[in-house]
């Protein structure tokens, strides 16, 4: 008995190792249905090199710019800078403030109208400009505005703010 189901299992082994496996083609082009891709990110010190998918096409180049300003208080402490953006890649942002009566800190932090937050809670100075380099824009898509706050601002001070999103 032992024999024959050793002789047994051998041949369903042998058959299912000669077996040849492939994938038809559905004759269906038509088909819309949204697949996921898969991307792969190439970074270095200095921030992103390239972005391809899943079959080595090298995404093209992305482009993201906006500008806005505006004063902000404890009453009023935010506002929306428009982008104009296509691809995922990096960016840098510039953020400049001036307020003549405080000189104090304030957190700023900048969010996507995708919900990403590109800045988190950084302390910043309510005079002088800071430099953020390196970020990613573009995921889960291309944003139309970031949404620029600043909190910890005392009562009766005005803090001029200009935003520039480069990249």
């Amino acid at each position: 008995m032992k024999k024959i189901l050793c002789t047994v299992l051998a041949l369903v082994m042998m058959m299912s190792l000669s077996a040849t496996a492939f994938a038809a083609e559905s004759a269906d082009t038509t088909n819309n249905d949204v697949k996921a891709t898969k991307y792969s990110v190439e970074l270095d010190s200095d921030g992103i090199v390239s972005v391809s998918d899943e079959n080595g096409n090298v995404m093209p180049r992305s482009s993201i710019s906006g500008y806005q300003n505006g004063d902000v208080s404890s009453n009023s402490s935010a506002f929306l800078v428009w982008v104009d953006s296509s691809g995922i890649g990096g960016m840098g942002v510039t953020v400049k403030t001036s307020c003549p009566e405080w000189n104090g800190t304030v957190k700023f932090h900048l969010v996507s109208d995708r919900g990403s937050m590109a800045v988190n809670g950084d302390y910043i100075s309510t005079n002088g400009e800071t430099y953020y380099e390196n970020l990613l824009h573009g995921l889960p898509s291309t944003p139309a505005y970031y949404f620029a706050n600043f909190s910890g601002i005392p009562d009766g001070y005005t803090i001029h703010v200009d935003i520039w999103i480069y990249g």
